[in-house]
This record gives structure tokens, C-alpha cells and sequence, in this order.
């Protein structure tokens, strides 16, 4: 590399490290300005601010994070009667933030959100209904809340409809109306209305059957992280339904909807750290005569263990705040990078053994 090359590489790196450095001081002092005028109308007796200070202890924007004090804040707010503090409530009592876990304190703050039109609230409630875990299954109810949700144009309230329409007893079924109340909420980029669309259109579940718009739907919900629709949409790609077929991407598609499956196992039943260190460096540092003739395997082994390695830097404190990003940014690249030459690497080979074989017959 030339000495001019390596000097722009320097320059551009210092103008991106000093950008980011800039942002983020940015970002606390606006967090500090707010927390401070949050503070000042919340002491003034001002529900909203109230809401607002004890989102800022939870979240820890301009103030360190403490689900107490977020709890105490939530509190005041919702005796005057903020829906949303209420439902902030819930959620707190529901998975012991700041207070002792009560079930039932979680519930009847849930139902007082829920009454007052917190359409956040009315979904989580119909949830609870339609699972009958928490309360006694209620159908009906559930519908009456998700609608409540929808008529607010809340997707997850559509979303919910939609799928209670689709579910049930042959007579409680409505794939046409399931069908209309996805469409609402995946306009709205609902990735589970997204996924489930290119399921209804995939089977014609109230609409024409189209394995193009099937692929579509698929692909947008896959594009937010949905890892149902990346495993249908690795389907499309294998069989070539509704696109071209690509196994470079019905393999990629996979291994998005395994890998994070796969690395909360790793994590749960071994020392994903350690091992994925190992596999990072044998990949990159191991003698070649180690994986023979395919290099591919050298690129898997480096891209498994980048993948193994980044929820660990994720969770880490080892890093914090540009050199945080910075690592990770490295092992999210290589994850993709490396994996993909690695898929490729693989299909290259199996085409040449198949052609070999072809012409051996």
C-alpha cells in the first residue's frame, strides 16, 4: 500500500471516529437538557413530565438508570391519570422493574390503560385473553380490544385481528377478513402482517394464490428481522417459487433464521466466548494444509466464530462507547462477509463434483 493510500485510510478514519465522538456527546448533552426540564415541570405536578422523568430513569437518558426512581415517577403520573404511565406500570410490575413482580397488579393496571384507549395497553390485554394463560381464554374480548387497538391505527392492533380471524374453529374462521386487517397492518411495516401476507398468499388464504406476492411480503418482513418469513423465503429462493432461484440466498436466508437460535443454545449450553475466539483464529491463523484444498472451510470457521463472538461484545462491558462500535461493526462484517464467500465457496464446489461426476458417467 502506497504512503498516500495509507495516509487518506488514516484521515478518513480520524473524520469518522471524530463524527461519531461528536454525535454522541451531542446526544448526552440533548439528554441532560431534556432530563433537567422533565425534572422541573414533574416537580411542578405535570402528569406528562412525570411520564416523561420516569421514562428518562428507565431508559437512562441524561440520568443513570434506575428502575425504582422510573417506577416512582410512573407512579405519580398515572394517579392523574396517564394511560401511558399506566401501562408502563404493568410492564414494571409484570417483570419486577423497580417493584416486587405481582401478576396481578400487572393485569390491573393493564385493564385500567386498556379502559382509558392506550392502544398498547388494549393489545397487550387481548394478548392475554387469546393466550388464556394469565386470565381465562375470552375470544371475544380479544377481538373487542385488538379492534379498539385498530380503530386507533395501531398495527399491532390489526395485526391481532387478523390473526384471531385466522384462527379458531372451522365457523370462527375468516381468511378474507384475516387477509384485509394484515394488509392494513403491513402497510403500516408490521414484519408479522408482513410474514403472514406472504403466508396467505402462499396458500391463498382469502386471496389469490401468488407466489410472486408471496416472495414479496416474504422479503420485507425478512428485511426487519423476521426470522419466520427468512425461513420461508429461503424455501422460495431453493425452489424458485415466485423468484428466480438462488441457492447463494436460499442458504443465506437460512442461516439467518437458524443463527440466532443457534447462539442462544451455544450460549446456554457452552462457553461461546472461548470457542468462538478458537474458531476465529484457527479460520484465520491455522496452517492452510489444515483444511486441504478448501478455502471455504477456513471462511466458514472465521464467520462462525465472528458470529459466535458478537453477542458476547454485544453484551460486554469490555467496550464501551466508539471502541464498542467499532468491534462490532468488525465482527458483524466478517459474520456476512466471510459466511457468504463461504456459502459460495461451497455451491462452486458442489457444482464442479456434480459436473465431474456428469461427464465421468
Amino acid at each position: 500500500m502506497s504512503r498516500k493510500r495509507r495516509l487518506a485510510l488514516v484521515v478518513v478514519a480520524i473524520f469518522v471516529g471524530g463524527m461519531v465522538f461528536a454525535w454522541r456527546w451531542h446526544g448526552q448533552r440533548k439528554s441532560a437538557a431534556a432530563f433537567e426540564q422533565y425534572r422541573a415541570a414533574a416537580l411542578r405536578g405535570e402528569a406528562g413530565a412525570q411520564y416523561d422523568l420516569g421514562s428518562a430513569y428507565y431508559y437512562g437518558y441524561g440520568a443513570t438508570k434506575d428502575y425504582a426512581e422510573a417506577v416512582r415517577w410512573y407512579r405519580k403520573s398515572a394517579i392523574q391519570g396517564s394511560a401511558k404511565a399506566k401501562y408502563a406500570l404493568s410492564y414494571c410490575y409484570a417483570h419486577g422493574l423497580g417493584v416486587m413482580l405481582d401478576v396481578n397488579e400487572a393485569i390491573r393496571y393493564l385493564r385500567e390503560a386498556a379502559d382509558l384507549g392506550n392502544s398498547q395497553a388494549q393489545c397487550q390485554l387481548a394478548r392475554v385473553y387469546s393466550e388464556g394463560r394469565l386470565l381465562p381464554w375470552n375470544r371475544s374480548e380479544a377481538l373487542r380490544l385488538y379492534r379498539a387497538a385498530a380503530d386507533q391505527g395501531d398495527p399491532s392492533g390489526e395485526y391481532g385481528l387478523a390473526y384471531l380471524y385466522s384462527r379458531g374453529t372451522a365457523e370462527e374462521r375468516d381468511y378474507a377478513e384475516a387477509a384485509r386487517w394484515a394488509l392494513k397492518a403491513a402497510e403500516q411495516r408490521d414484519a408479522s402482517a408482513q410474514s403472514y401476507l406472504g403466508r396467505a398468499y402462499s396458500k391463498g388464504w382469502g386471496v389469490t394464490r401468488d407466489s410472486a406476492e408471496a416472495a414479496r411480503w416474504y422479503r420485507k418482513a425478512a428485511d426487519q428481522g423476521d426470522r419466520a418469513a427468512d425461513l420461508f423465503l429461503a424455501g422460495a429462493y431453493w425452489r424458485g417459487e415466485g423468484t428466480s432461484r438462488n441457492y447463494l440466498k436460499a442458504a443465506f436466508h437460512f442461516a439467518k433464521a437458524l443463527g440466532p437460535a443457534t447462539v442462544r443454545v451455544l450460549r446456554r449450553h457452552g462457553s461461546t466466548d472461548i470457542g468462538g475466539l478458537l474458531l476465529f483464529l484457527a479460520g484465520a491463523f491455522a496452517p492452510k494444509r489444515l483444511w486441504g484444498r478448501q478455502p471455504w472451510l477456513s471462511l466458514a470457521a472465521m464467520s462462525i466464530g465472528a458470529g459466535m463472538l458478537l453477542p458476547y461484545f454485544i453484551g460486554s462491558s469490555l467496550c464501551r462507547g466508539v471502541w464498542r462500535l467499532i468491534t462490532i461493526s468488525f465482527f458483524g462484517f466478517v459474520v456476512i462477509a466471510y459466511g457468504v464467500g463461504a456459502v459460495q465457496g461451497a455451491l462452486i464446489l458442489l457444482k464442479a463434483r456434480t459436473s465431474s461426476t456428469e461427464r465421468t458417467s
